[in-house]
């Protein structure tokens, strides 16, 4: 198993922002002061386990996901930009089309929606 140390933060302020959530907004969801968000978010703390749950489900995330846990058999883990894309992804209807499209022309076959798009 894998721990990057500096993930959580970086994870942390993403997702935060994915959610357009200010650091006083986001405190206050989970019942902390602004300052022990910034020290999360600056690395200098971690949350106690009932908050990193709560932060867990309100960003929709694995705790595995959350501190950048990762084991040989965990093939898929996510970049940044790839979590942006697949959250614009998910919000807007035009660029699911958008996206089906392209797949249809880069690989010159028809790709049923409820196939590629899944239950949503």
């Amino acid at each position: 198993m894998n721990v990057d140390k500096n993930v959580f933060p970086q994870q942390l302020r993403l997702h935060r922002k994915l959610l357009n959530l200010k650091q006083e907004d986001f405190a206050k969801m989970l019942n902390v002061s602004d300052s022990t968000v910034s020290d999360w978010e600056l690395g200098k703390s971690i949350p106690d386990m009932d908050k990193i749950l709560k932060i867990c489900c309100k960003f929709k995330i694995s705790f595995n996901e959350l501190f950048g846990i990762s084991s040989q058999d965990n093939n898929m883990i996510l970049s940044p930009t790839e979590k942006k894309v697949i959250l614009a992804y998910r919000k807007k209807k035009q660029a699911q089309e958008y996206v089906h499209r392209v797949l249809e022309i880069e690989f010159g076959e028809e790709l049923s929606k409820k196939e590629f798009i899944g239950e949503m």
